[in-house]
């Protein structure tokens, strides 16, 4: 048992590191097709209420673009070197049929020889709703719906998918109150690992646990803002008004829960965590984002789990 949940920990370890690498592929897409950069604070400062006169941010070709050759028509692309044809020889079928029956055999019956296993085992739904507090400049705290899917892979561990849609009011009185809309809206996905300190069978349960998502935020600004249009070529083709934007993001957390009841088939608890907002480099409009840092914040969530 203790091999098997070894096994399975090892497994949402790699997975979540995985699940990490791809996440941080996502933080510096952007898909404006503007071909274009400049700063989130001008574009921020320009959107605000209290800004006077034009509101066209400055901005520049993005380094793909600043540079770039012309290509001549009619220039034929030369043709990529011939490759020679390898013939490859097809093992035998019976060798390869004896082989998996060997294999087949050699599988005691009844272990557990793959995540199938976890799968196999009685699936877990959970909705939450937590509130936190953050160190990121101008929100007012930050909101969060949560919805979950898992189960235990073993008899104190748990993995879940994270789904999740939160938002955070802008505070008054900041800088970005002036600039953006009341609501800032956050979508997450991730996954997340619980350890049980107590038996499935008692009544009260205390675990650990923690987990890593992708957020993608969202903010519309109050007053629309103009910005260049860049082609290719580094050349403006035109001005484009902007009225929102996007960015992406990492959150990685890690806190201690409580169930107040825990049955077979039912569970109620309450979760403290805290973690840390990771924002990208780039928005989706093509701003460096120098106005959201990285964040701490510190969540109280109330869960409810519950199965067929």
């Amino acid at each position: 048992m203790k091999n098997r949940s070894f096994v399975c920990w090892h497994q949402f370890i790699v997975l979540s590191l995985v699940c990490m690498f791809a996440m941080a592929l996502l933080l510096n897409c952007s898909g404006s097709g503007a071909n274009r950069r400049g700063k989130l604070s001008d574009a921020v400062e320009k959107s605000s209420d209290k800004h006077q006169g034009d509101r066209k941010t400055e901005t520049k070709p993005a380094p793909a673009q600043e540079g770039g050759e012309t290509v001549e028509m009619g220039a034929v692309p030369a043709k990529p070197a011939g490759k020679a044809r390898v013939k490859t020889a097809s093992p035998p079928d019976s060798g390869v049929a004896a082989n998996r029956t060997n294999v087949e055999e050699a599988t005691p019956a009844g272990k557990d020889t793959s995540m199938d296993s976890i799968f196999a085992r009685p699936s877990w739904f959970s909705l939450s709703f937590g509130k936190a507090l953050t160190t990121q400049d101008g929100f007012a705290g930050l909101n969060q719906f949560n919805f979950m899917f898992g189960g235990y892979n073993s008899q104190r561990g748990r993995v879940e998918g994270v789904i999740g849609v939160g938002w955070a009011p802008v505070e008054e009185g900041s800088e970005l109150r002036n600039s953006l809309e009341d609501n800032v809206i956050i979508l997450s996905i991730g996954v997340a690992g619980k350890y049980y300190f107590t038996p499935q069978h008692t009544f009260l349960g205390s675990f650990l646990l923690g987990g890593l998502s992708y957020n993608r935020m969202f903010w519309g600004y109050k007053n629309a803002i103009t910005a260049d249009v860049y082609d290719d070529y580094g050349n403006v083709t035109g001005t484009e008004e902007i009225d929102s934007d996007d960015i992406g993001g990492l959150d990685i957390y890690l806190g201690i829960g409580f169930n107040l009841a825990q049955t077979r088939r039912f569970q109620l608890g309450v979760e403290a965590v805290p973690g840390i907002l990771l924002w990208g480099i780039q928005t989706h409009e093509g701003f460096d984002n120098d106005v959201f840092k990285a964040a701490a914040y510190a969540k109280l969530k109330v869960v409810v789990n519950f199965r067929k």
